[in-house]
């Protein structure tokens, strides 16, 4: 009887560590968007990559902002495993009910805070280059 609890006990670990590396990672991505955070842009028309806070060329924050995104979930996934391996096995399931409401009130803002800012946004074309003749 003691393989499946310690089977149990290691999926719940496995669990924490996966939860808080869904908080860490969503917590990264919606600070990242709210505060001018420094990041790697690429710049598509010049074929570079940049690290600043917003560019004022035509560039794309998004490869930047996953790669913030993972270190730090991968960061709080190493906490989250420190944790669940010192926890006691009858504290580790509400410590994964925990990690898991946090988890999923992260996304819940997250993707708010990009509805909020994508609905009023309205896109505009970059100006034709000089010389330009339509085909």
């Amino acid at each position: 009887m003691s393989a499946p609890a310690t089977d149990t006990a290691a999926r719940v670990r496995q669990a924490i560590t996966w939860t808080a590396f869904a908080a860490g990672y969503l917590v990264t991505y919606f600070v990242s968007t709210a505060i001018p955070t420094p990041l790697l842009w690429y710049r598509p028309l010049e074929r570079r990559f940049t690290f600043e806070v917003h560019p004022n060329v035509l560039a794309m924050d998004f490869m930047g902002r996953i790669l913030l995104s993972l270190v730090a979930g991968g960061v709080a996934a190493l906490v989250g495993r420190a944790i669940a391996t010192r926890l006691p096995s009858e504290r580790q399931a509400p410590t994964l009910r925990m990690f898991a409401a946090w988890a999923a009130g992260l996304l819940i803002f997250t993707a708010a805070l990009y509805v909020f800012l994508l609905m009023g946004r309205t896109p505009f074309p970059l100006a034709l280059p000089e010389g330009y003749t339509p085909r």
